[in-house]
């Protein structure tokens, strides 16, 4: 919610997928929506987008219902110690249970979510919350209806990276509810789980991604995952493993405009009785049409120095989509697809064409598709027979359209060029990486300015008091060997690969990085004569620029009185220096490894054979007794009046009394 929300022809779609899915959830009397996180695109919703939000959650979720589950987990889970339903000043009649994305995470000094105002208002629950990074525990919400028990476990989103990380080093614990005799019940009941974390979709030249959650991380008791954070929506459910299933259901409005939007998108209905489930795609009549095509001007023998060819060329192409099928309204629809479609060409200009503009090339289709200001994504690669600078190793190319998808983090393509051998002198690659993110994610202010001023004060202050330089050229040389210490560093931690930098053909032997640093004396000696590694010169500075950032360094002038002084602090100077290329000190961004945790245990689940198919037969099902159809409604009813609902039978049985709290084993 809040996408395109000032766009005019835009602005309502987000709104419109949503009561879809509300309405869907109320017509075929649903328990409860489990919502995988980003309800909305930003952090800090816009007012619009809050109303309109909580009108909707209003109208839908509260008014007179039965509500069928029963809670069963510890209440202290609850930010207000039950779910919105049993709390006695409201009349729920649609549970929602939501976790956070990366659009709509937690931020500010209390981290709270835009989710946290909307559960105050008893609107949702909001689950999944993450409030020790250093040791992740995941906590279910024990649900259940007759027979039927589901534990819900929620994950909300956390940086790829930092979660890829700790789950290699087992410091994800997830709880599984107890027998009374302390033995695991975890077979007892039906596990759900909800994340929002990039997905695993293969390695890059063979080397393991770290910014993706692959199912094999997952515990195995787990049976069900839905899956949040990718645009692209699977119209099934797909088996991951040999007890896992995974459902994706994509974001429900078109954002990113690429070629996984192109799937239909769909709500799913997940019907889950004892150990069996089943799910059932509905498809979102609601949202507006996409047409996509690629283009290459080369392929199509198009004029090179005639921008008029280009331009019919490409009007062609567009022509040619609007004339393809859409779908049309229906007579009585409720939530009718919009009548403009939008549409997306990627025009590859590569063999010496030069782009037209978009914004002026989009104005023809006015009043004929829905984003006539981009239209074209143009992608123009690099010439063979363009010299390339000393160092790169690739082009530098950037989709557009990979950028808002969220499943490449946007900044990464600086991280990439920087250690391609061009490294910085003074900020490891890593860490201006993620200040890039923040601005870019987080919408922070000043991150890099904050990064780039934290480092140049730990700097000034590990020079001064661990190293001996006094000249400019101590000084540039010291903050270099400490600056490519604390990349290696930051690589070994992310485990990404390490860039060793090359030998330069005047040195008589190079230094690599190891695990105690770089040595300055051996740095002076491999790259005195000023050559850099990829084989440029480095320019002559002035003195004063470095005193300029590092401030005034210089020491006094030695008198002949104090030259016995002189020396003996210049003994001093160098037994510290050594002390601390033997034992350096951290500084800028501390990262201290969390006390060891133990790991999930991996547990072999009984023989199933029901879990092993894609689709579940659920013929032996009894039947539920048919409730009376609840009425929609057509204005927002009042939240107040019929009090607490109490739960009811599943299949004609009496509702069991809700028991003690539980107890709980980690895995």
């Amino acid at each position: 919610v809040g996408y395109k929300e000032r766009d005019p022809v835009r602005g309502e779609d987000a709104l419109r997928s949503l009561e879809e899915i509300l309405h869907i959830g109320r017509e075929r009397r649903c328990d409860m929506i489990l919502h995988a996180g980003d309800l909305f695109d930003e952090n800090r919703p816009s007012r619009q987008s809050l109303y309109r939000t909580m009108e909707l959650l209003r109208r839908y979720c509260c008014g007179d219902g039965d509500i069928s589950i029963c809670v069963d987990s510890d209440p202290s889970q609850f930010r207000f110690g039950a779910p919105n339903w049993e709390d006695e000043n409201m009349n729920v009649c649609l549970p929602i249970f939501a976790i956070h994305g990366n659009h709509d995470d937690p931020t500010g000094e209390q981290k709270l979510a835009a989710l946290d105002l909307l559960e105050v208002n008893k609107l949702l629950n909001y689950f999944g919350k993450v409030d020790n990074f250093d040791k992740i525990v995941v906590n279910p919400v024990l649900l259940r209806k007759g027979s039927t028990k589901v534990a819900l476990y929620g994950l909300g989103n956390v940086r790829d990276e930092r979660l890829n990380r700790s789950f290699n080093q087992d410091k994800v614990s997830f709880n599984v509810p107890l027998r009374p005799d302390g033995k695991s019940a975890e077979s007892e009941w039906f596990n759900i789980m909800a994340l929002h974390q990039n997905r695993f979709k293969g390695n890059a030249s063979g080397v393991p991604r770290q910014n993706c959650i692959r199912e094999d991380m997952l515990p195995e008791f787990l049976d069900l995952v839905v899956w949040g954070h990718e645009h692209d929506c699977n119209g099934k459910e797909q088996q991951a493993t040999r007890s896992l299933h995974v459902v994706q259901p994509g974001s429900s409005i078109a954002t990113s405009l690429n070629a996984g939007e192109l799937k239909p998108k769909h709500a799913f209905i997940i019907e889950v009785h004892m150990d069996n489930f089943r799910c059932i795609p509905v498809p979102l009549r609601s949202v507006r049409p996409f047409l996509m095509e690629d283009v290459s001007l080369a392929a199509r023998e198009v004029e090179k120095n005639s921008e008029d060819s280009i331009w019919r060329c490409l009007s062609e192409v567009v022509e040619q989509l609007l004339q393809r099928p859409r779908p049309t309204p229906q007579e009585g629809e409720r939530f009718p697809p919009p009548e403009l479609p939008l549409v997306r060409v990627r025009v590859d200009y590569g063999g010496g064409y030069h782009p037209i503009s978009g914004q002026r090339f989009g104005q023809q289709f006015l009043n004929r598709v829905a984003n006539p200001e981009d239209i074209l994504i143009t992608i123009k690669r690099r010439d063979a027979g363009v010299p390339k600078p000393a160092g790169f190793t690739g082009a530098l190319e950037f989709h557009a359209e990979e950028a808002s998808t969220g499943g490449q983090a946007t900044p990464d393509i600086i991280f990439h060029y920087l250690s391609t051998g061009q490294h910085l002198d003074l900020i490891p690659e890593p860490d201006l990486n993620l200040a890039v993110q923040s601005f870019v994610q987080q919408s922070e202010v000043n991150p890099i300015e904050r990064v780039v001023t934290d480092h140049i004060k730990a700097m000034v202050e590990y020079i001064s008091k661990h190293t001996a330089a006094t000249t400019v050229d101590e000084i540039r040389a010291a903050a270099k060997a400490r600056t490519e210490e604390l990349r290696v560093a930051r690589l070994s931690e992310s485990g990404a690969v390490q860039h060793v930098k090359s030998e330069p053909p005047s040195a008589a032997a190079a230094v690599a990085p190891t695990a105690d640093g770089i040595e300055d004396q051996a740095l002076e000696e491999a790259w005195g004569d000023g050559s850099m590694p990829n084989g440029r010169t480095e320019e002559p500075e002035e003195e004063t620029d470095m005193a300029s950032v590092f401030g005034s360094m210089q020491p006094a002038k030695a008198t002949p009185k104090g030259k016995a002084k002189s020396k003996a602090k210049s003994k001093a100077k160098a037994k510290a220096k050594a002390k601390t290329k033997a034992e350096p000190e951290p500084f800028g961004i501390k990262r201290q490894p969390p006390e060891p945790l133990a790991g999930i245990v991996k547990r072999q689940r009984p023989d199933r054979a029901s879990q092993s198919q894609a689709m579940i037969d659920l013929d032996d099902i009894e039947e539920e007794p048919q409730r009376p159809a609840p009425v929609m409604p057509d204005s927002a009813p009042s939240s107040l009046g019929a009090g607490r609902r109490m739960p009811q039978s599943f299949l004609g049985q009496p509702a069991a009394p809700q028991p003690k709290k539980f107890s709980f084993a980690r895995r």
